[in-house]
């Protein structure tokens, strides 16, 4: 059996599996991230330990961007600490195989589209609520790209844009104001006892129940408007937790909504978990995206 190696990069933890051309995970490892001369090296040892038990075609590796997927570089100063290196390079020197480089909302949605909950979608969008948020667009087999490659960057939407000011440069977008980062904030602000409690309406939490719902509905809104998707699907750690908190804002706001593709768009919880990255990597190396 021949199989594929997907990499996860992660602000604190790293992810590798060994993962057949069906989608299914046979092994895996994993360790926190670091810096990057060392993390590529375990890396590197963790991708031969796996090639050993299988014959591998290829690694696919998914991180967050910004990103140059022609050259391989990683550009991104504001979650990751590998900025300006390249960590495609360095495992295809070092391994000899074929490596794919995807933004890791795009691998996710990959994983999804392949293997969980958007199978028979011929159009889809996700959303990714972790540390940050992540975003991706399909359609009719290919994932959405800019002018020079670029993704999506849903997370930095400015939905309400008189809200706060997020590092971006807008206001009032997806990252700033319903992330696990920004959920942790508030929660510290709140002199809140944890992220649960912020989802329990009360006289502290009730503005952030507002921004929420105006926030999701927002979102809803343009992500049906601009794309039509058969589905939107949401994931990510947050997610695990709080999926109505999210989701039901946006079907009450897509209920509403004249003008919507046939059939209309649907919301729904990702399938894959934290391993929608991971799989959605590895099926690259059987079947690269444009």
């Amino acid at each position: 059996m021949i199989c594929a190696i997907g990499i996860d990069v992660g602000g604190t933890g790293i992810a590798l599996a060994l993962v057949t051309s069906a989608g299914a995970i046979l092994d895996r490892r994993e360790f926190p991230t670091g810096d990057y001369d060392g993390s590529i090296a375990q890396a590197i040892a963790a991708c031969r330990e796996l090639g050993a038990v299988h014959p591998v075609a290829g690694v696919g590796l998914c991180c967050p961007g910004p990103m140059n997927l022609q050259t391989g570089e990683i550009l991104n100063p504001f979650t990751m600490s590998w900025q300006g290196r390249n960590p495609v390079k360095d495992l295809r020197d070092a391994l000899g195989l074929p490596v794919y480089l995807e933004n890791d909302a795009d691998a996710a949605l990959l994983g999804e589209i392949r293997f969980g909950a958007a199978r028979g979608y011929d159009s889809a969008v996700m959303v990714t609520f972790g540390t940050g948020v992540g975003g991706a667009v399909y359609a009719h087999g290919r994932l959405l790209r800019g002018e020079k490659k670029e993704y999506p960057e849903i997370g930095h939407m400015p939905v309400l844009p008189d809200d706060l000011e997020c590092y971006c440069g807008v206001r009032g977008c997806l990252e700033i104001v319903a992330s696990g980062t920004a959920l942790l904030k508030l929660v510290e602000l709140l002199d809140l006892s944890s992220i649960d409690e912020l989802f329990v309406e009360s006289d502290k939490t009730r503005k952030f129940h507002r921004r929420l719902q105006n926030l999701m509905s927002g979102t809803a809104a343009i992500l049906v408007r601009c794309y039509a998707p058969g589905i939107i699907l949401l994931g990510g750690g947050v997610i695990d937790h709080q999926y109505e908190a999210y989701a039901r804002p946006m079907r009450q706001q897509i209920a509403k909504m004249p003008m919507l593709p046939p059939g209309g768009t649907t919301i729904a919880r990702a399938q894959l978990g934290n391993d929608a990255g991971l799989i959605g990597a590895a099926s690259l190396v059987f079947s690269p995206v444009a």
